[in-house]
């Protein structure tokens, strides 16, 4: 189960590629004058969170991440409770591949501001991807949390990542449905529970699945591909292949749905020889 990793890594860089995309719309390159400004700024005064960030982010542009969390551990050795150091350096760590240390940063910023239903939320997907209880008291949280409302339906999938990711199917459907009643059009939430039928040998609910899917998302490539494994299960490879093909036009990087035509190909030339073998004979 991809989508819901997929979903927090996104979220959590968000700050971190708003502020790449401003770098990179004034130029690639990073006058040196503009780190010196930085820099002399701190030096007078080390507090200031805006050129602690606009550092950090610089260094990040020019590829010296182990600089950028420099510069923001030393602004949080200042400042505990500083939440944007720690968000920040969350959202490198993660990107660098330091799950663990991202995490201890997340949970550091919720620590000093509990309300941060979105940070809980991130935090919450990465304990479901290590099969962590947290998770649930972290959706949980953000359930109860009545300035939070509009975070509440991704709250219900993350409880629906963890069940799915125990083995606990029925739980995660339900989780998967509560969802789908809360937003019509949350298309990552058919997906899972069209997965989770697939897997357990319930091909035609798991069709059936995908097929409201396609009404909300009907150019997510995603979609498509399952919804091919789905008629491959069921043994219509014609149908299947046709899926497969339609998800490589959408994502021609979706290696899976190539993969998918691959596979099918000797068997539905087989079906085609054999039926042009028919009619020839009977003929």
């Amino acid at each position: 189960m991809l989508a819901f990793f997929l979903w927090a890594l996104l979220s959590v860089l968000a700050a971190c590629k708003d502020g790449r995309e401003r770098g990179e719309s004034e130029g690639r390159e990073i006058p040196e004058s503009e780190r010196r400004r930085l820099q002399e700024e701190l030096k007078q005064d080390p507090s200031s969170l805006g050129a602690r960030l606009s550092l950090s982010e610089l260094q990040e542009r020019e590829s010296d991440l182990p600089a950028a969390v420099r510069t923001l551990r030393e602004g949080i050795a200042m400042d505990s409770g500083a939440t944007l150091l720690w968000n920040r350096l969350a959202s490198l760590l993660l990107a660098s591949g330091d799950t663990t240390g991202a995490l201890s940063a997340m949970e550091a910023s919720l620590r000093a501001a509990p309300a941060q239903a979105d940070l809980m939320l991130e935090a919450g997907f990465i304990h479901a991807a290590r099969n962590d209880s947290k998770a649930l008291r972290m959706a949980d949280s953000v359930l109860r949390m009545p300035g939070a409302t509009g975070m509440h339906t991704m709250a219900m999938y993350l409880k629906g990542v963890y069940f799915g990711n125990m083995g606990q199917t029925a739980k995660a459907i339900a989780q998967y449905d509560e969802c789908i009643g809360s937003d019509f059009n949350f298309s990552d939430a058919y997906i899972e529970k069209g997965i989770l039928q697939l897997e357990a040998g319930r091909a035609e609910e798991a069709l059936l699945t995908f097929e409201k899917a396609l009404l909300v998302a009907n150019t997510d490539a995603d979609v498509y591909y399952w919804k091919g494994r789905c008629l491959e299960s069921l043994g219509r490879l014609e149908d299947a292949s046709d899926h497969y093909a339609k998800a490589l036009g959408l994502d021609d990087g979706l290696n899976a749905a190539r993969e998918g035509i691959e596979r099918l190909r000797p068997s539905l030339k087989g079906r085609r020889n054999t039926e042009w073998s028919n009619t020839s004979n009977s003929d």
